[in-house]
């Protein structure tokens, strides 16, 4: 069963994405792939892709391509945890 990005919460969106970005930093893989994320989010790789692209385009992700012509993405920044303000 795949959900829409729009109906998952934000907190669950920037979750999937702090995973996916220290699972491709403990790998050592140079980032991480739409794929992987689409899975954890259990999102349609169609709506992952693009707004993958668009966190980039608004710099909160860094883009980089592959030998194989893909993309992979790791965070620009990381986000305070909640509650707390950042130092």
């Amino acid at each position: 069963m795949t959900t829409h990005l729009d109906a998952i919460p934000t907190p669950d969106l920037l979750a999937a994405l702090e995973w996916a970005d220290q699972r491709a930093r403990t790998a050592n893989t140079g980032g991480f792939a739409p794929r992987l994320l689409a899975d954890r989010l259990r999102a349609p790789l169609g709506e992952v892709t693009p707004w993958l692209y668009m966190l980039s385009v608004a710099g909160m992700l860094v883009r980089r391509r592959t030998d194989g012509g893909g993309h992979v993405y790791l965070l620009q920044f990381r986000a305070a945890p909640v509650g707390r303000a950042a130092a």
